[in-house]
């Protein structure tokens, strides 16, 4: 008689011998039985199927508590269904909610679904079908691991990507360029457990920032603040703008002015500027009454803003302009080369390019300038550039910061122990050293490097000799 009535309340349903077999005419046995079947369905998804198979346990024993788990379903969890070529958000049951205006729908999770619309763009909808995202949609919404979405805004928009909590589907982390497919591309490493937890802590913010070291970026309302990993306040938000950590330091606004602070949240440098840049080898650029300077972490002011533009600092020195001209300044403040150029570039391995008018120089790092009268320029070998002017070669040492200026129509680019080269001018031969500095004349048809006895062959009047290195012809043995 009850497996007569278990057949006749689950008539789709696919196993009900297996609770029969297992219970008999046990009652509560076989209610316990199909409950658990009920929640198995339930948790793969298998909605109809649950509802279903929990009708049939609310029949047999009403005080199990089914009924509650139906409504629960019918609250949280949908279907689609398809007619006419599109689809509509639907109970269970398959009874619709929303018209049939929504295509390549994804099944739902926690009570969120993702499709497209017939322009192609994608949306998150609700229980009820509505969207939960604005006009246009999106690009793409790529389901992640966790409960993670992450989504790809239109072309136009000012950030590409974002990663979306599967919860409220609220952009939790905006990204600018790189598909953020890697953790590490939020900044410091998170494994996936932490970075999943993560997202769903500061999904109650209206926005937050990847990970600078250690610390990242979060805005409740119209105020920004920063919190650790675990999502805990380091700093409560109250900055009307905020800008990621570097070294140790970040840029913050208060009533419209920029200042500094470190992570625990101490001012560094007061409020007081129309603009800092970040930290670079433990200088900032301020901007103050319209001009540029710089200051250290501890506040002090390096160069008092006077420049019309600034760079950062590279390998300890930096770009500043003042009425259109270029020029170089170290950390200590001191005017390396004073502006005078038209364009200027930061430093690389010891040296940079300037420019005046089309003509390209160099700069070192002490201020030595090769004048901007290069044709082009090369790395000839390690800490050694190649210069051609005019027809006219030359060499610059760039760790030694010294040059041969370009006068020779032909020049070595090695050296010998005394740092001596060979160097070709008016068709003759001869040496100089680093600087140019002129140690033998060019007065040879040829030459030899000096060997380690400090002497050197040479061709000299149709005769072949050698010589030292005062020039003089070395009498054989």
């Amino acid at each position: 008689m009850l497996y007569t009535l278990l057949l006749s309340l689950l008539p789709l349903f696919p196993q009900p011998d297996a609770c029969y077999t297992q219970c008999g005419d046990n009652t509560a046995c076989l209610c316990d039985c199909l409950y658990r079947q009920a929640q198995s369905q339930r948790a793969a998804e298998s909605y109809a199927e649950a509802v279903k198979t929990y009708r049939a346990v609310d029949a047999l024993c009403p005080d199990k508590g089914a009924a509650a788990a139906i409504d629960s379903i019918y609250q949280t969890h949908r279907i689609w269904i398809f007619q006419d070529g599109a689809f509509a958000v639907a109970t269970p049951l398959g009874e619709p909610l929303s018209a049939f205006e929504y295509y390549n729908p994804q099944p739902f999770k926690n009570g969120i679904g993702v499709c497209e619309d017939n322009s192609g763009r994608y949306f998150f909808v609700d229980v009820n079908g509505k969207r939960l995202n604005d006009l246009p949609g999106y690009e793409g919404i790529i389901a992640a691991e966790g409960g993670l979405y992450v989504v790809k805004k239109p072309r136009l928009a000012f950030y590409n990507y974002c990663v979306i909590s599967g919860k409220n589907v609220k952009p939790v982390f905006k990204i600018y360029d790189s598909f953020p497919n890697k953790l590490s591309e939020f900044g410091d490493s998170l494994r996936s457990s932490e970075w999943v937890s993560f997202i769903e802590h500061i999904a109650q913010f209206d926005e937050a920032s990847s990970f600078f070291e250690g610390v990242a970026r979060v805005r409740k309302a119209d105020k920004w603040g920063y919190i650790n990993k675990e999502g805990k306040f380091l700093i409560e938000p109250q900055f009307g703008i905020a800008r990621d950590f570097s070294e140790g330091v970040a840029r913050v606004t208060k009533d419209g002015k920029w200042g500094h602070i470190n992570k625990e949240g101490k001012f560094l440098i007061e409020p007081q500027f129309e603009e800092v840049i970040e930290f670079s080898e433990g200088v900032a650029r301020v901007r103050k009454e319209g001009k540029w300077g710089y200051i250290n972490k501890a506040g002090n002011i390096l160069m008092e803003p006077q420049f019309d533009e600034a760079s950062y600092f590279s390998e300890g020195v930096a770009r500043v302009q003042k009425a259109g001209k270029w020029g170089y300044i170290n950390k200590e403040g001191k005017m390396l080369v004073e502006p005078q150029f038209d364009n200027a570039y930061p430093f690389s391995k010891g040296v940079e390019q300037v420019m005046k008018d089309t003509e390209q120089g160099l700069v070192t790092k002490s201020g030595l300038v090769v004048p901007p009268i290069l044709d082009n320029y090369h790395w000839a070998a390690k800490g050694i550039i190649a210069l051609y002017a005019n027809g006219r070669r030359g060499l610059l040492f760039v760790e030694e910061e010294t040059y041969i200026p370009c006068e020779y129509e032909e020049i070595a680019q090695g050296s010998d122990a005394e740092n001596w080269v060979i160097v070709k001018k008016n068709g003759q031969w001869g040496w100089v050293d680093h600087s140019g500095k002129t140690k033998i004349p060019c007065r040879y048809d040829a030459v030899t490097p000096f060997d380690v006895e400090g002497k050197a062959w040479v061709f000299q009047f149709g005769e072949r000799f050698r010589i030292n290195r005062k020039g003089e012809m070395v009498w054989e043995r």
